[in-house]
């Protein structure tokens, strides 16, 4: 008798269990707007022949349009993967066709508006803030050991070539700053494109320049599109030391909502003023 009554309440939990977790793996229903920030769209979609993004602007407007694409890869294309994306809570999987536009504030306003919507369409905080977290940070005990000559001038990272074994090479000339900001770029670039293992690690990737050494440099950098160990393999061969540590930089944040936590957007405007103090 026992197990008469054993069986159906089994199969009973067995089936809640797989409603919640389909629910769990679905997350939006598809043809749904999900945004509640003016200027930006976000609708799930079951599938399109088009997958890809388009985005830009200048000073002022700045806007991306985007099809068929996840939300973290959405996040990289707003921000130009331009800092560390952290991801403490997962975002809904799936693909969306997502549309934004801002008038004024530039690429800072744009993304400003994009995490916001993010926050409350899925019950997180996407935020850009300064944070503690894990980088590769650039030593060079000896200038001379470097292999880069003196630059002039600021001209940044102005030729983009390919190499027969399909590695990029990049000439610059720039602050050491910039060379190490390039290095995470490249990483988290390729993280944001690819939905590998790894993917969390490679956006959340920095590096950070603590040389002491001012100044402008020429040289290069090789990189590549399949593997994000090329450019730290470059950087050894140019002579810097890579030790990893903590330390607080400015990125995107993925976290749980906090109850009381007010939402904080650590604006470009901020980071001057901030620097400026310095």
């Amino acid at each position: 008798m026992r197990g008469r009554w054993l069986l159906p309440l089994v199969i009973g939990a067995i089936c809640l269990i797989g409603l919640w977790s389909c629910k769990k793996l679905v997350g939006p229903a598809a043809g749904r707007e999900l945004s509640t920030v003016e200027g930006v769209s976000i609708v799930r979609v079951r599938s399109s022949g088009f997958r890809g993004s388009t985005s830009g602007g200048g000073i002022a407007e700045a806007y991306i349009e985007a099809d068929s694409i996840d939300l973290l890869t959405c996040l990289g294309t707003v921000s130009n993967n331009h800092e560390a994306i952290l991801v403490l809570t997962d975002l809904p999987a799936g693909q969306f066709r997502i549309s934004a536009r801002t008038e004024s504030g530039g690429s800072d306003e744009l993304t400003r508006k994009v995490c916001r919507a993010f926050s409350q369409a899925f019950g997180c905080n996407v935020t850009r803030r300064k944070v503690e977290m894990e980088v590769d940070i650039l030593r060079c005990p000896n200038r001379q050991a470097l292999l880069l000559a003196d630059g002039t001038a600021e001209q940044g990272f102005y030729q983009h070539d390919e190499m027969p074994s399909g590695v990029r090479r990049t000439q610059f000339c720039s602050t050491l700053d910039n060379v190490a900001w390039f290095a995470g770029y490249v990483s988290r670039n390729f993280g944001a494109q690819n939905d590998i293992p790894n993917r969390k690690t490679l956006l959340q990737k920095a590096y950070v320049n603590e040389t002491g050494i001012p100044g402008f440099f020429q040289g290069t950098l090789d990189w590549s599109f399949t593997d994000p160990l090329v450019i730290r393999s470059s950087l050894l061969k140019l002579g810097f030391e890579l030790t990893s540590g903590k330390r607080t930089i400015p990125a995107l944040v993925v976290e749980p909502r906090t109850p009381g936590r007010e939402w904080i957007y650590f604006s470009d405007s901020d980071q001057r003023q901030e620097k400026m103090r310095q």
